[in-house]
């Protein structure tokens, strides 16, 4: 029995399975490319593996180890070699390239555990959520190696799995297993403050969420029983309110919970998203009016599912924990 499986709904688009053996029997949560696409970092328990990536091909060019528990999250820069690394205890690293093999660590920095991070475009500000219910703000300098807590958002009242910025970055959405959406908004200082909490028609609580632009965002449950369904929530009135005409059904699974470690990807030039829901990894075309269409689906055995979209869109990489290998796609439009 293979342990996926593809279902290619759009015939414009194609899926092309380039690698599948590279194999890792050791957890990997997390990947993530560099800006041109040409290194991937992936987690193999509490180390870093560094790849060479050259047309969907990876060949390991060294380990890092600096950390002592495993790794949840990676975190590229998209203007340098640097990255940031999170744990699944309490510790937080910024890495900054020294040559082609070695990266040096800065020291680390106490949290608790992580779950999701992300980076503004001027990559001076990380913000990270997780199991500490709170979300922490934090100065980076990638030049510097230096990462400093600034201060905590403290709302949820669970566990934060899901962080976006807005396209103008004047606003963030989170969520959680709280059941709660928060909407935080910067002051005249450039501090984030809350602002609301979205009205939900069903309170569950949330996997993952991504802007698509300032009008638009999208939230996926991680209940094991669900809508199972991609949740459009846009501006209307000064508020973001879902919106039910634009909901994307998903493939229905009442069996399993999901799993929030694989971050929603979005490469806004080509209009293309990259989502999990627990046993499947669905590519997206997003229209000009924001409505959401699946044009491709990959289907594994299990929800340990985790992966990165390259940054020009082209490259899918997965792990799967069934599998226990890396699989490589390249995503062709036609």
């Amino acid at each position: 029995m293979t342990d996926i499986s593809i279902k290619l709904a759009d015939p414009i688009y194609s899926i092309k399975l380039i690698d599948n053996s590279i194999k890792q029997t050791i957890e990997c949560y997390a990947i993530s490319f560099n800006s041109s696409g040409s290194l991937m970092i992936s987690a193999s328990n509490q180390d870093i593996k560094v790849w060479n990536f050259a047309q969907g091909r990876l060949k390991e060019i060294t380990t890092l180890k600096e950390h002592t528990n495993t790794i949840f999250c990676l975190q590229f820069s998209q203007k340098s070699n640097s990255f940031i690394s999170a744990d699944n205890v309490n510790s937080i690293r910024c890495w900054k390239q020294i040559n082609e093999k070695e990266w040096k660590s800065s020291n680390q920095k106490q949290t608790n555990q992580i779950y999701c991070l992300i980076l503004n475009q001027s990559e001076n500000e990380l913000v990270s959520g997780g199991k500490e219910y709170s979300i922490k703000i934090w100065q980076i300098d990638f030049k510097k190696n230096k990462l400093s807590y600034l201060y905590s958002l403290d709302k949820h009242t669970n566990y934060v799995s899901g962080l976006s910025f807005n396209k103008s970055e004047n606003m963030l959405v989170s969520c959680g297993y709280d059941n709660q959406i928060i909407i935080w908004k910067k002051d005249n200082k450039q501090k984030w403050l809350f602002d609301y909490v979205v009205t939900q028609p069903v309170q569950v609580s949330g996997c993952r969420l991504c802007f698509i632009n300032d009008n638009q965002f999208i939230w996926l449950t991680g209940n094991q029983v669900s809508k199972d369904c991609i949740s459009m929530f846009e501006l209307k009135d000064g508020t973001y309110q879902e919106n039910l005409d634009k909901e994307v059904k998903l493939i229905k699974n009442d069996k399993t919970w999901d799993l929030n470690l694989y971050p929603i990807f979005y490469n806004k030039e080509k209009s293309l998203m990259v989502i999990k829901h627990k046993l499947h990894v669905y590519i997206i075309k997003i229209s000009n009016n924001g409505q959401l269409n699946i044009i491709t689906q990959i289907e594994y055995e299990s929800t340990y599912i985790f992966g990165a979209l390259s940054n020009d869109g082209r490259y899918l990489v997965t792990w799967n924990k069934a599998g226990q290998k890396y699989d490589t796609y390249e995503i062709l439009i036609n």
